[in-house]
């Protein structure tokens, strides 16, 4: 029993000690709703309703919404949300918070959140892309990561009082360990479970019995998917009447001449527009080698005030200049 002031509050413990189980070290912090649905959310609800101090005026969230809309016409196709108002807030999906966080909000921020909280909050964002890297387990970029949560955690209170360092936050000093164990947090995130969840609802039409739908409507679809791969022909370049490409997937996304999925970063590290995608000729006959006519930007500078390394995260401010069109191999 605890006395505080006139007040006596029972502590009890947890019969999970008894099993030599580490709470801390050994139980995994999922950052969809630590960091998404926790922290970023709380700052967001702050910055439009909370204390007047850290509150953002009408006219500034009415042009954060407008840069929002704005933005959405260049997200790529990635993207299985494209971003809205912040009028509608409550609404929000966990991947929504995720995209301000490491996307969208370092840019419709800057110039209007006060630089001590734009600074802030960048602390966050920066250390939570590096613990979604494939660098995350590397002790190099875990330290640093580390080290931006702790400054985060520590100057929470100072901006925005004792009250908001809530559970949330302060898991975030312990999150960058789980990095190192397990890789980048999208190993252990809830994302994959919640995506998949909204189909397995989907198999449930009667009301009982629920197991045994999930079960049958699963069956359906391997089986159905086992059918088409047998009795769906491989297509080659023959036979092709166009020489022209809307969009080429690759491995983990894909490219179109189509505003929002123009836009990629090549090997050397060139920053390139896209401007037709087509099959390669030889001799006026179309062969297997796809080709993308591009405009290289030469114009690029880091953007300011973010914390030490955030450039060599790939996050850059570029200008559209005047370039020739180059042709490069996309595909072999």
């Amino acid at each position: 029993m605890k006395v505080l002031g006139k007040k006596s509050i029972a502590i009890i413990i947890s019969p999970l000690e008894g099993i030599q189980l580490g709470l801390v070290s050994q139980v995994v912090l999922d950052y969809m709703h630590c960091i998404c649905l926790g922290v970023m959310k709380k700052l967001l609800l702050i910055w439009l309703g909370g204390p007047l101090k850290t509150r953002l005026p009408s006219y500034q969230n009415k042009t954060i919404s407008s840069y929002l809309s704005t933005i959405s016409k260049f997200l790529p196709k990635e993207f299985t949300r494209k971003s809205r108002s912040l009028k509608d807030i409550k609404r929000y999906k966990a991947t929504e918070f995720r995209q301000f966080l490491l996307y969208t909000g370092p840019v419709v921020l800057r110039g209007i959140l006060p630089n001590e909280l734009y600074s802030h909050f960048l602390l966050l964002s920066s250390a939570t892309y590096v613990l979604l890297s494939k660098n995350s387990c590397l002790k190099y970029w875990n330290d640093m990561a580390k080290r931006w949560m702790e400054k985060f955690v520590q100057q929470m209170s100072e901006f925005y009082g004792k009250t908001s360092v809530i559970y949330n936050v302060h898991a975030l000093l312990h999150i960058s360990d789980d990095a190192i164990k397990f890789g980048s947090l999208d190993n252990v995130s809830a994302f994959p479970f919640e995506n998949h969840l909204q189909f397995l609802k989907s198999t449930i039409r009667g009301k009982s019995l629920f197991i045994e739908q999930v079960v049958k409507r699963v069956q359906e679809q391997e089986n159905c998917k086992f059918i088409k791969e047998r009795s769906t022909p491989k297509l080659g370049p023959v036979g092709i009447k166009s020489r022209f490409i809307r969009r080429y997937f690759l491995e983990k996304f894909s490219v179109s001449s189509k505003l929002g999925d123009n836009c990629f970063v090549a090997v050397g590290g060139d920053i390139s527009l896209v401007q037709q995608i087509k099959f390669g000729d030889k001799n006026e006959v179309l062969v297997e080698v796809i080709k993308v006519e591009v405009i290289k930007v030469e114009n690029r500078s880091l953007i300011s005030k973010f914390p030490k390394l955030r450039s060599c995260l790939g996050l850059y401010k570029i200008k559209l200049t005047e370039s020739s069109i180059s042709t490069i191999p996309l595909y072999n």
